[in-house]
């Protein structure tokens, strides 16, 4: 049997973790404007705790007992949240940077078709490589965690669809669901699967990093990630995705995500079909040959956007485009990557994209059209 000093050595041992919780989440509910005395805090911390450990998905006990004791702070829903929400990602090299970032904040699940049992790791640019705290599940696992409350989908363009299919089952019925990949598309196609209580962002970022094996990611450049509602449910919830998300570099909101998304759309015009075709690295398309066909590219989709409503300049979209170029001329595009390891790209989201809304607003996008031909041949 157990003596009282083995209580006290527990007790002690036990004691700074205990306080050093007590401070960081007083810190932290002082950020969500909710007033806790120390004694409060003393009383319920433990029990939350408790509640947390309970086998339901997303710590719903910890969850609902946020509510429960502090039923005078309608902020302290948002606050649970952020300490409690898990994140459902995919399993790429944007997913595995995010999962690094995010998992700093959040506990994060994510979702592999590859072995679970082997670690994912970062490496940063120093050299230095990291375990991604996050916990591995294959697609026949999903039921096991369900329901989710916020899944980040971080697939390509093209597979948005049937990554979608793989967890709509297993979605609440108030679950934001947040995209990031390259290129349009996708966001109206969702929308109109989706219950009128579950939200729908977008986030796109200019983080960047490429697999150097099936479970490392390299990360090679840092650049600013912006997120945006696609609807109504979406914008409600704007705020708390903002608190949940800051922990990725240079993160932002923003109310216009269409036109952000267009931003990016041209730099990918510029950049990612011309570097595939002449298997060169970004920096390599400032060299005065591709000068032409960058600007007839980009005069094409400059026009297509316009006519959409989204006011952008030629000039602004070359400026950006090659600030890019020298921000990562060290670095190969996505596309590059893709065509030169035999994968499909994402060319139907970038150029095809143009080529499609051009056709329905009588533009003609010939260089585009080049640009998609070429590209399909080669993949």
């Amino acid at each position: 049997l157990a003596r009282l000093h083995h209580y006290v050595l527990v007790l002690l041992f036990k004691a700074p973790n205990l306080l050093a919780a007590m401070l960081v989440y007083t810190l932290a509910l002082d950020l969500f404007n909710v007033d806790v005395a120390f004694g409060q805090m003393l009383a319920f911390l433990p029990v939350i705790f408790l509640a947390a450990a309970l086998p339901l998905p997303f710590h719903a006990g910890a969850l609902l007992l946020w509510t429960v004791l502090f039923p005078d702070y309608p902020e302290i829903g948002a606050f649970s949240l952020v300490m409690h929400t898990f994140f459902v990602l995919f399993n790429g090299a944007i997913g595995l940077l995010f999962s690094h970032f995010l998992s700093a904040q959040h506990d994060i699940t994510l979702l592999t078709r590859k072995p679970t049992l082997t670690t994912r790791f970062y490496q940063a640019s120093n050299g230095k490589s990291h375990p991604i705290k996050a916990r591995l599940i294959h697609h026949k696992e999903l039921s096991q965690s369900a329901p989710f409350d916020l899944v980040l989908i971080t697939v390509k363009a093209f597979q948005v669809q049937t990554a979608f299919g793989q967890v709509e089952p297993y979605l609440s019925k108030t679950c934001q669901i947040i995209l990031s990949h390259n290129g349009m598309g996708n966001v109206d196609e969702l929308n109109t699967q989706l219950l009128n209580t579950q939200g729908l962002s977008f986030l796109t970022t200019r983080l960047a990093g490429f697999k150097t094996t099936p479970y490392s990611v390299s990360h090679t450049g840092n650049g600013e990630s912006v997120l945006g509602a696609c609807n109504a449910a979406a914008c409600e919830r704007l705020s708390e995705l903002k608190q949940q998300f800051s922990y990725l570099p240079h993160f932002s909101v923003s109310d216009d995500i269409h036109s952000l998304r267009w931003q990016k759309l041209l730099v990918n015009i510029a950049i990612n079909p011309l570097t595939a075709i002449h298997n060169v690295k970004n920096g390599q398309l400032r060299a005065p040959q591709f000068s032409t066909r960058i600007i007839n590219l980009l005069s094409e989709a400059c026009l297509v956007a316009n006519k959409q409503g989204v006011k952008v300049k030629l000039s602004e979209a070359l400026d950006q485009a090659y600030s890019v170029m020298t921000a990562t001329a060290e670095n190969f595009s996505s596309m590059q990557q893709d065509i030169s390891h035999n994968r499909e790209s994402e060319i139907d989201a970038i150029c095809g994209y143009v080529c499609e809304q051009g056709a329905k607003l009588g533009i003609k996008t010939p260089y585009n059209q080049a640009m998609l031909s070429m590209i399909k041949i080669k993949s």
